[in-house]
């Protein structure tokens, strides 16, 4: 099952008062981004990256993760004026093959792995099912800022905050 994650970059920082694209705002000794593309990198549920970075930021965005070692990032896309239209163009840069596109905020950097694992692995299990019934689905997970969807048809599915809570407590 092929996996690929869409990285929303592309927020102004307007609301921080930054003098840079948020995902640019320091953490520590790195950009935001940094943190959101290591930790997706690194997972073993993810296969690849497509990162939606601010306009005119996305030559740094490439170096940054170039910099870290990212291998599974595959492109880099200017994001849109919304976090909408970010994802949405992001998205468009996905294979149709894949199986699983997952969707997170470079603004929530400290994403556990444990919960991609969580909303993958429950995403992968509800394809299966519709398979085994030959029932085509798009299955939508929405959680603590991972959105996950399967490529398929279309059929609403929420609930991971249920699922993610014994994550949380």
């Amino acid at each position: 099952m092929s996996v690929w994650a869409v990285l929303a970059a592309a927020g102004s920082g307007e609301r921080l008062g930054a003098d840079r694209p948020k995902a640019f705002v320091r953490l520590g000794e790195q950009p935001l981004l940094a943190e959101s593309l290591a930790r997706l990198d690194a997972s073993e549920w993810i296969d690849a990256i497509v990162v939606a970075a601010p306009p005119g930021w996305e030559e740094p965005a490439i170096l940054l993760a170039e910099e870290l070692g990212c291998g599974k990032v595959s492109a880099c896309v200017t994001g849109g004026t919304t976090r909408a239209d970010s994802v949405r163009l992001g998205v468009a840069e996905v294979p149709s093959d894949a199986a699983v596109v997952v969707v997170h905020d470079a603004a929530r950097p400290l994403l556990d792995d444990s919960v991609v694992e969580c909303v993958v692995s429950a995403v992968g299990e509800e394809l299966l099912r519709s398979a085994q019934a030959e029932v085509p689905v798009q299955v939508v997970w929405v959680g603590h800022a991972l959105i996950a969807f399967g490529r398929v048809v279309c059929s609403l599915l929420l609930g991971l905050g249920m699922l993610l809570q014994g994550l949380v407590d």
